[in-house]
């Protein structure tokens, strides 16, 4: 027969086995019958390329992918995904050469799409091995899909490919780190060191990964740092590397916002560690402050005889005269006092509190500092006093 004539027996063939699914009596049948009207429907579209209008070919175009889409919406409700999957791929397989390229394409671009559906879902539920071989089984199909239907079709697919599969990677280092840690701290009497180093050292690739991969993982990231915050805290005992992950933890949780962690086991972990370091910095600063107070303890019961006095020139005399300022910006004249009005006094009483401000003096060392806060509070105390403000 000529092209004619096979163009127009295919395209006959496609409309009774359409009509044969449509009557079928089991899956087999209304299987077989709509991949054979699909098959048709090519065949007819191949031979009418060398004799037929544009028209016509337009027509058996639309025929074909509205048969391929009837094909996917049935293997949606008749299979579960491992059998669709495997039919499709048997079906391509085994009729490639009856199939035009843009069908062949579209095939390649479902089964994809399947993969990549099943993927993300196993990713969501914590299967983040399956996840990663999913993906790879997915590869081929994108690339084939990407050769026949253009790389336009397959863009949106290739982004979720290689952002699943860098993600999955990631969180699957970071759940064999969780459990060789699990099993070093449980399983053992005697710490192994150097493996704690390289779990760590697994815990920061997975970081690495989270940030490379086009959607940055920050809450796999904020979990491990809370994570390494934990073992240099609680198992090497050592505070610094310890603040930096706790801290950078919760710094990614506020990046994270809207979303909300307060209940989780590693944002409570993390601000327990640091409310705990604070609480040690407190207290360490308190041991230090009370040292402080027993070195400058007379020059600080001399500053108190001298608030207790009546006025406020005794007390301005006496810091001017034993305890000058460091950085001093005003020099007080007890003339300009007994000259001065109220208001120039107040003026005269936030400068002397100016050049003793312990944020002034902070670079004057730890002692002067603390004297310069017990100064302050002496000099705020009579000033509410005198003036009543």
């Amino acid at each position: 027969p000529s092209p004619l004539q096979l163009s127009m027996i295919h395209k006959n063939k496609t409309m009774v086995y359409w009509r044969l699914f449509e009557v079928a009596l089991g899956d087999d049948e209304e299987s077989y019958f709509l991949t054979q009207a699909i098959l048709s429907a090519n065949e007819a579209y191949a031979a009418g390329m060398v004799c037929r209008e544009d028209d016509w070919l337009e027509h058996m175009f639309v025929l074909c992918m509205a048969r391929e889409d009837e094909y996917f919406v049935w293997l949606e409700e008749k299979m579960a995904y491992d059998e669709r999957c495997y039919a499709v791929r048997m079906f391509v397989k085994r009729n490639k050469k009856r199939l035009c390229d843009h069908s062949y394409g579209r095939f390649c671009l479902w089964v994809a799409s399947t993969y990549l559906k099943n993927g993300i879902s196993l990713f969501d539920s914590g299967n983040y091995m399956g996840c990663e071989n999913v993906m790879h089984d997915a590869y081929y199909w994108i690339d084939q899909g990407s050769c026949f239907c253009g790389s336009e079709a397959t863009e949106s697919l290739w982004d979720d490919y290689y952002c699943h599969l860098e993600l999955s990677v990631a969180r699957k280092r970071k759940t064999v780190a969780d459990e060789m840690y699990n099993d070093i701290i449980f399983n053992y009497e005697e710490l192994n060191v150097d493996a704690i180093w390289y779990i760590i050292d697994e815990y920061n690739s997975s970081i690495i990964l989270s940030r490379s991969a086009k959607v940055r993982d920050l809450e796999n990231e904020a979990i491990i740092c809370s994570k390494l915050g934990y073992i240099f805290d609680v198992t090497l005992k050592l505070e610094p590397n310890a603040r930096k992950y706790y801290d950078k933890c919760v710094r990614l949780h506020v990046d994270m916002s809207p979303k909300q962690f307060y209940s989780s086991d590693w944002y409570q972990t993390a601000m327990g560690g640091l409310v705990k370091f604070r609480k040690q910095d407190e207290e360490r600063r308190e041991a230090e402050r009370k040292e402080h107070l027993e070195v400058i303890k007379e020059e600080v019961d001399a500053i108190n005889a001298k608030a207790n006095e009546k006025g406020m020139v005794p007390l301005l005399k006496h810091l001017y005269l034993v305890h000058p300022p460091k950085n001093q910006l005003f020099t007080f004249e007890e003339t300009a006092w007994k000259e001065a009005d109220e208001d120039k006094r107040k003026r005269i009483v936030l400068k002397v509190i100016r050049d003793y401000h312990p944020d002034r003096n902070g670079n004057n060392g730890d002692q002067w500092k603390l004297l310069c806060g017990e100064i302050m509070r002496r000099l705020n105390y009579k000033y509410a006093l005198i003036f009543g403000c």
